[in-house]
């Protein structure tokens, strides 16, 4: 809204104080002209912000984009940045992503420029400093005011809408957006994403992703935000997200003994094979991609692409080797390589995958056949034990002869048709 401000009103300017006390002091008649509407006023602000941002890193802006996305793409599907999708990950760069220092840009901006800011420029970047970037689901609406739910953090908040919400609550709407305070209200800030959850199979999943860092305390500083994107990515697209979930613990004689009894006649897990002094297991039930269970002399470790399976192994160690607690060795969400003392067992298990897929994988040498099916003819093992023979003599990485020795002996451990 505009028009004649009263001597009694708030100042047009933004800075609480009644007009007659502040502007109309100075003789500023222009800040008339200014609109009321606390949204123009807060997108004139952010305006002048993110401009003072361009200009101050203006130096090293390129490179700051350019090594940045890949963060900001991370957990998404397919990892490209859509168009439309620009100004999200704009206001990323700046107010969330991590400096060196530990700190965003613009909170960087702030503690270096913020006393040579005026007042309500200066609080509406503390507001965006402050801002919360998360994934909200709509309660209801009235009037102007949209009743919202943080998934993660279960808080309820109100924010000021621009125009009525057109939805009904039956929609069952969720919202990837930027909170800001202004004044007395929260709005949205900048561009938001919406989709559609009437059977609540999008908030499942991703709250029980929520649970999942949580439980194994991986970001104790809270959420980032590139997570939450990626995370809506998927559930808006309807795909699982692959979490290359590893975890193991060192077992005694005894622990060791019990557990490879019990996986001798089990329900739930076959026997699928032993190489390198190691048992691995595969789930009976219908699973995704690589699940295993490996049972070392000393250790048993477990991995899993998505959440469901790796639920399923968890559930199922705790009722063979009950309070047995297992060590996170490697998940896509903490981006870090395993611990020197677990690298080993990340390093076989990544081996085996790398060996299911080369077992399945078609090559001319073979006349078109897949390892898996030449393992199936008489003569097949040798075949094969020669061409992995031909192949360590044109490698000289010590990665892929390491790569050949494990698919020699998972080859030699196949029985014999």
């Amino acid at each position: 809204m505009s028009g004649k401000v009263g001597r009694n009103d708030p100042c047009p300017c933004g800075s609480g104080k009644k007009y007659k006390k502040c502007c109309a002091l100075r003789g500023d008649d222009d800040i008339l002209n200014i609109s009321l509407d606390p949204f123009t006023r807060y997108n004139e602000r952010l305006t002048e912000i993110k401009l003072k941002l361009d200009t101050y890193y203006a130096n090293e802006i390129k490179r700051l984009r350019r090594d940045s996305q890949e963060t900001f793409l991370f957990y998404t599907v397919n990892r490209s940045l859509p168009a439309e999708h620009q100004s999200l990950y704009s206001d990323w760069l700046w107010f969330d992503w991590q400096t060196p220092g530990g700190s965003s840009m613009a909170e960087r901006y702030l503690q270096e420029n913020g006393s040579l800011m005026d007042k309500p420029l200066q609080e509406c970047l503390q507001s965006l400093c402050d801002s919360s970037f998360s994934i909200y689901k709509v309660i209801d609406s009235r009037d102007m005011i949209l009743q919202i739910r943080d998934l993660f953090t279960n808080e309820n908040r109100e924010v000021l809408l621009k125009e009525p919400w057109q939805s009904s609550p039956e929609h069952n709407i969720l919202i990837l957006g930027r909170l800001v305070k202004i004044e007395q209200a929260q709005i949205f800030s900048g561009m938001v994403l919406l989709t559609e959850d009437p059977d609540s199979q999008k908030e499942g999943f991703l709250t029980s992703h929520y649970q999942y860092a949580q439980k194994l305390e991986l970001f104790p500083d809270g959420f980032p935000a590139e997570l939450i994107y990626g995370l809506f990515d998927h559930a808006h697209k309807k795909k699982l997200i692959a979490l290359r979930d590893m975890r193991m613990t060192l077992l005694d004689t005894t622990q060791a003994a019990t557990l490879q009894t019990k996986l001798s006649d089990n329900l739930h897990f076959e026997f699928a094979h032993f190489t390198d002094q190691v048992a691995w297991y595969i789930p009976k039930k219908e699973h995704y991609d690589y699940v295993r269970l490996v049972v070392g002399e000393d250790y048993v470790a477990t991995s899993a692409e998505v959440l469901e399976d790796v639920i399923f192994l968890q559930e199922q160690i705790q009722e063979m080797l009950p309070q047995t607690s297992m060590d996170l060795v490697h998940s896509i969400m903490k981006r870090s390589f395993p611990p020197v003392e677990k690298a080993d067992i990340w390093l076989t298990i990544m081996k085996d995958q790398q060996a299911e897929r080369w077992l399945d994988t078609t090559h001319h040498e073979l006349d078109g056949q897949t390892p898996r099916q030449l393992l199936a003819q008489t003569d097949g093992k040798d075949r094969l034990l020669a061409l992995l023979q031909e192949f360590s003599e044109t490698v000289k990485s010590e990665e892929e002869l390491a790569f050949i020795d494990f698919m020699r002996a998972r080859v030699e451990s196949a029985p014999i048709p």
